[in-house]
């Protein structure tokens, strides 16, 4: 049985509900481990890039903050509803040889591995990226919008001589 409107209208809601619950959790967990690394706190010490997600009429874009990272490192893939975005941070190249004694170290290294829900459907095989002054930018497009096929009616009626009369409304 096809869904109604109002069906598909709640299962809408609830999705956009549901992606704006985890990313509003996503924002707290890594606001909370930036917090506890001002400190010296916490004891992963992983780097998370921020994001900003827009969307507009045609698509959904994504920025996402990556200074010091190569682009090229960067494993961008889509699953349904979700993009998912994998790298590495290195520490400074002098923090590294044998003989390196680190007196300050505020830059948070590592791996990282994100999942972004989408607020809405997104052409998996139309997505670009594009990286730029420490900042990744990725384009979704969204699909066409479902335009509603007007039906004619035919009615038919018949007049007083019984010829039957055939009108398109």
């Amino acid at each position: 049985m096809p869904e109604t409107t109002n069906q598909q209208d709640s299962q809408k809601s609830m999705n956009k509900l549901r992606a704006e619950f985890e990313n509003w959790l996503g924002m707290v967990v890594q606001q909370g481990e930036k917090a506890l690394g001002a400190f010296g706190l916490n004891p992963q010490s992983t780097f998370q890039p921020d994001i900003d997600i827009v969307e507009t009429n045609e698509t959904v874009c994504i920025c996402i903050d990556i200074p010091g990272i190569d682009p090229e490192s960067i494993d961008l893939s889509i699953a349904g509803n979700m993009l998912r975005v994998r790298g590495l941070r290195m520490s400074c190249e002098a923090s590294r040889s044998e003989d390196a004694r680190v007196h300050l170290q505020e830059r948070l290294t590592g791996s990282f591995d994100r999942s972004i829900p989408m607020p809405c459907q997104v052409l998996a095989d139309e997505i670009t990226a594009e990286a730029s002054h420490g900042v990744l930018t990725v384009q979704l497009p969204k699909p066409e919008p479902e335009r509603p096929h007007e039906i004619k009616i035919k009615v038919k009626t018949e007049n007083q001589t019984g010829t039957v009369e055939t009108t398109v409304i």
